[in-house]
């Protein structure tokens, strides 16, 4: 099949995997570690549990930033790629928690 315009080049990364991996492992800790502890220090439940009305919205961001780098193919490295897959799947699984915490502890 002869190539033609519109079939990206698919290109191998120059870097292993492993070292992709550590390097996402390491953005993933800068990016999370913050964004929890800024989330942590604003007003809390009574019960000292973050707020819904913080975590789903700054998750969702994250989803929809990621997910818009994705699909623009914006990302030169493998690593940033990885960290956006990521967050997407951290957003996917921690809206649907959150939400169930607060459906539970509000006893609807």
């Amino acid at each position: 099949m002869l190539p033609d315009k519109t079939t990206p080049d698919v290109r191998r990364s120059s870097t292993p995997l492993y070292i992709d991996l550590f390097a996402a492992q390491a953005m993933l800790a800068a990016i999370l570690w913050s964004v929890v502890g800024l989330i942590g220090e604003l007003p809390r439940n009574a019960d000292n549990s973050m707020r819904a009305i913080y975590t789903i919205p700054t998750f969702a961001l994250f989803a929809v930033v990621s997910g818009i780098l994705l699909w623009k193919k914006l990302l030169p490295h493998r690593a940033l790629r990885i960290v956006c897959w990521f967050l997407v799947g951290f957003a996917v699984l921690a809206i649907p928690a959150t939400l169930a915490d607060v459906i539970q502890r509000n006893g609807s």
